[in-house]
């Protein structure tokens, strides 16, 4: 740890303290957490139907469950992917009958997940293709809340959605749509699906609803990619939030080639009522491809909140994160090994650390010793005075 050797006098710790105290902010505020590591069998059929009461937990404690659900037949009914970035994930049978045919996840209508133009949100979903995206009927949905009437993203539903394209434009994009007015944003491209072809690919989009301009952001791999500025303020519905899925609970799922080798896997989807910033888009996805930690959004989520609380610790597995000030580094990086790390989150000088190395006094410390020391300076000022 580096953190002693930066705190260099009363004045340089209050000055920071106060840029601390400045910017602290709540919590995040976590709607939906799906870790899709297992499938709650709520029938004890002993195994897992679609369509039925089974379902992946909503680990974010609001009780959002993602039912199990299917069109038509499907080949294949494990919802358990082999393939996975932590533990397991969902496995999104694809077109494997030449029909309509997926597997999807439903979440039914609530209004933690009805965000407009007025809320901010973010979306963070690590995906995983086995097909690469060369005619329009390879098109797929990766997640969001369509209405029922919706097809292909357009006509005069409502909602919103973050898809992909088919055809010559290989295309990821962004979808709102009030029922008067659509906006959709494309994603840039090289001309090849560069992003999820058969390897894991962390997308977050974020929105910030006070912002006028540049209010939606798409990140891949914690890389921002795109910045726009969405009009459109009203995509409320009562319609179900789907996970590869589209048009209500039909047609597509985010793998829809029209082959059998057309399952893909999601994994670790997080949603969430307030805005990422860049350096923790970046920190999600350096603490989960970091070689001695790989930490899944759950775990990840306990250090960003302790970040924006501005101070305690909280343990995850087996580390003890402190909230410190006086560290250094590029913003959403993670450095360190065995049990001391540092993540950078800011650029005022604050950030996390395990313990171990070096002691950094946490805000806590640092008010009683700053408001100490002002009192003897104050107590031999007056005594000075009085003589």
């Amino acid at each position: 740890m580096r953190g002693s050797t930066r705190l260099v006098g009363l004045a340089a710790a209050v000055a920071v303290l106060l840029a601390v105290a400045a910017m602290a902010q709540a919590a995040l505020d976590t709607r939906v957490y799906y870790s899709f590591d297992e499938v709650v069998d709520a029938d004890s059929s002993g195994g897992y139907t679609f369509n039925s009461t089974d379902y992946y937990a909503d680990l974010s404690g609001n009780g959002h469950n993602a039912l199990l659900k299917k069109d038509n037949t499907v080949t294949a009914d494990n919802p358990i992917g082999a393939t996975a970035k932590f533990g397991n994930s969902f496995r999104t049978a694809g077109r494997l009958n030449g029909g309509n045919n997926h597997t999807y996840t439903s979440t039914p209508h609530t209004a933690d997940l009805n965000f407009t133009g007025n809320d901010d949100f973010s979306f963070s979903v690590w995906t995983y293709a086995h097909y690469e995206n060369t005619s329009w009927g390879h098109r797929g949905y990766y997640f969001g809340k369509w209405d029922s009437n919706g097809f292909d993203l357009g006509g005069t539903s409502q909602g919103y959605a973050f898809s992909r394209r088919g055809g010559s434009s290989k295309k990821h994009r962004w979808t709102v749509n009030d029922s008067t007015a659509q906006e959709a944003h494309d994603l840039p491209h090289d001309g090849t699906d560069q992003w999820d072809k058969e390897e894991w690919a962390l997308w977050t989009i974020t929105f910030d609803g006070d912002a006028a301009t540049d209010n939606l952001k798409a990140y891949v791999n914690g890389t921002l990619q795109m910045t726009k500025t969405l009009t459109t303020t009203n995509w409320a519905n009562t319609e179900p939030f789907l996970i590869a899925g589209r048009r209500g609970e039909h047609q597509r799922s985010f793998v829809w080639p029209a082959k059998t080798t057309g399952d893909g896997f999601i994994d670790d989807f997080a949603a969430l009522g307030d805005t990422l910033t860049g350096p923790e888009v970046l920190g999600l996805f350096n603490l989960a491809e970091h070689a001695d930690l790989g930490y899944a959004f759950g775990d990840a989520e306990k250090l960003l909140s302790l970040h924006r609380d501005g101070a305690g610790s909280v343990d995850v597995a087996g580390l003890t994160w402190s909230y410190a000030t006086g560290l250094t580094g590029n913003l959403g990086e993670v450095t360190g090994s065995g049990t001391d790390f540092e993540l950078m989150l800011t650029d005022n000088g604050t950030g996390l650390t395990t313990a171990g190395g070096p002691v950094i006094p946490e805000p806590s410390t640092l008010v009683i010793w700053a408001l100490g020391l002002l009192g003897l300076a104050l107590y031999g000022w007056r005594r000075k005075r009085s003589a």
